[in-house]
């Protein structure tokens, strides 16, 4: 999984309403992983929703993957799990994915999570909870592209879309896309991307540029042919 850096929730107002995203870093390039190798995938952000992830990916067939993933930042704790759908060209410089999948954690703001008496806010009055209060879960889906030019070089672009929801805060919804570059060093490929998040809700709505950056290491699955 690719590296993002910082939260969009930090550019909200300073009475911040949003539920957390479940996945808030996108994947890295298409290529680099083989149909019947297993990764393991870090990421960072800076400018978008979430500081963390990493997870693992499976594959299930050549075309069919399952992905397990946790999300950290300092207002949320999500952990999520889904598919991924590759389709590649006959040439294997081109493919194209899918990813769909939901998750749950804790996490979220009312009011900015206000604990000062009679706080108010376009969502209402604030009700003291703190982040780890609110319980969250929610879906989300993106789709990508990429394209091997060189074989130290893979250009690829992905968009994702989130519908989350956290304890007494409105159903949030998140909408992101990045282009980035991906390169391998050695065992390891690295990739960094730049693009536009903004969430909304009831209550507000929020939006700016983020840029990520991310690591995958593939692995065999030492299965017999």
């Amino acid at each position: 999984m690719p590296l993002p850096l910082a939260a969009l929730a930090a550019l909200a107002g300073c009475n911040a309403t949003y539920a957390p995203p479940v996945a808030s870093v996108h994947h890295g390039g298409l290529g680099g992983v083989g149909a019947q190798q297993g990764a393991v995938r870090a990421g960072v952000a800076l400018g978008g929703p979430g500081r963390g992830n990493a997870g693992v990916s499976l594959p299930l067939s050549d075309a069919v993957r399952v992905e397990a993933a946790g999300d950290l930042s300092e207002n949320w704790r999500m952990g999520s799990a889904g598919l991924r759908v590759v389709e590649r060209s006959a040439s294997g410089r081109a493919a194209l994915d899918l990813e769909l999948g939901g998750g749950a954690g804790a996490g979220g703001q009312r009011c900015d999570n206000s604990t000062e008496p009679g706080t108010t806010c376009a969502a209402g009055v604030a009700d003291g909870r703190s982040a780890f209060d609110r319980t969250a879960f929610g879906t989300y889906f993106g789709v990508g592209g990429g394209y091997r030019v060189h074989r130290y070089l893979e250009l690829y672009a992905r968009g994702r879309g989130q519908v989350t929801h956290a304890t007494n805060v409105p159903i949030t919804v998140f909408l992101s896309g990045i282009g980035g570059l991906e390169v391998p060093i050695g065992p390891v490929r690295l990739n960094v991307a730049a693009g536009y998040a903004q969430y909304f809700n009831d209550a507000e709505q929020n939006g700016g540029a983020i840029v990520e950056g991310g690591l995958t290491v593939p692995f065999d699955m030492g299965r017999a042919h």
